[in-house]
């Protein structure tokens, strides 16, 4: 009484993990949905185009000083320098440059800043104008930051859905506008420790459930949930109602129910477990493409997987080997 009482407890349970798997099924697909988003609205140009932004403010405050040098005017020391300059002057041409080998200059310090990043080679005939050396470090911020806004588009269809590339979260009478990338990274973060929770509790449960089945005489004390595929040889119910069957069919039907049931098990199990692993993989190998994690996360998240991955397979193994051989009579 007390076994039949477990198994019914451990059956409930079983079919509530179910019905939260379909939760986590549809969680998977949303995470899907918005790094699709995030990867549409993270061009290649763009992303390039982040990089110099990020290397011309890094290097702001000494694109600074040497602009500021190179407009500063010069002032003739020699007389020699004075006739030159007033004879420049007459003739309508522009200053002579400085002349200073020991120094780097503005125009140097631009040339040396494009030279080291190859990402920007394909953008250079676009951002020929921005780079001109009359713009000062923050007019080139700006419009690099101006050519950046404008090869995002303002919405795309992601997977057969219009999306917009800024999403909006309204809490009360404020409007929050989040972009994507942000959404499918917490939503990854908090999917794997929920996830794995969940792999590993079915696998404890349904373990325990089928080690008990596995001792029963009556398949009849069992919890009825959609796994519950067990062979059952009927032939003592069919010869009390009248109908004959030889020994050769009966032991085929077993063969054949033990195949069938077996498959089922695994196969939805199977169809249960691989849309949350494809999930994962395939969110966090297309987040880290665009986030450049360093190596420690992808470390621990390549573990967290490979964890997940191996009670997923042992799920479905054990389902195909524990209750082989077994069968129940009616």
């Amino acid at each position: 009484m007390a076994s039949q009482h477990m198994l019914m407890d451990t059956g409930l349970r079983i079919e509530r993990l179910l019905y939260l798997a379909f939760f986590l099924v549809l969680l998977c697909c949303l995470e899907i949905y918005l790094v699709a988003a995030a990867a549409y609205f993270s061009a290649s140009d763009t992303q390039s185009l982040d990089v110099v932004i990020e290397a011309v403010e890094k290097d702001r405050t000494e694109l600074r000083r040497l602009f500021e040098l190179q407009s500063r005017p010069i002032i003739p020391d020699t007389a020699r320098e004075q006739r030159t300059a007033a004879m420049r002057q007459k003739l309508g041409l522009p200053p002579a440059e400085r002349k200073n080998a020991a120094e780097e200059t503005y125009k140097q310090r631009l040339e040396n800043l494009l030279i080291s990043l190859p990402r920007l080679w394909d953008l250079q005939a676009q951002l020929s104008e921005v780079f001109d050396l009359k713009n000062s470090p923050e007019e080139i911020l700006a419009k690099l930051r101006s050519v950046r806004a404008s090869k995002i588009p303002d919405k795309g269809t992601i997977l057969g859905i219009e999306t917009p590339r800024l999403l909006v979260l309204q809490y009360g009478s404020a409007d929050f506008r989040l972009s994507a990338q942000p959404l499918a990274t917490g939503l990854l973060i908090a999917l794997y420790p929920l996830c794995v929770v969940w792999i590993g509790s079915f696998y404890i449960t349904r373990q325990r459930e089928l080690l008990a089945m596995r001792q029963l005489a009556d398949y009849k004390e069992t919890f009825p949930h959609v796994l519950n595929f067990l062979v059952v040889d009927f032939s003592g119910f069919h010869r009390k109602i009248g109908l004959q069957s030889s020994r050769k069919n009966v032991r085929f039907n077993l063969m054949l129910s033990a195949a069938l049931t077996t498959s089922i098990r695994c196969l939805f199990l199977t169809m249960l477990v691989l849309p949350i692993i494809g999930g994962l993989a395939y969110s966090s190998f297309q987040l880290f493409d665009l986030l450049s994690p360093p190596m420690s996360i992808w470390i621990v998240t390549g573990a967290v997987f490979l964890f997940a991955a191996s009670l997923s397979l042992s799920l479905v193994v054990q389902e195909a080997i524990v209750l082989r051989g077994k069968q129940f009579y009616e």
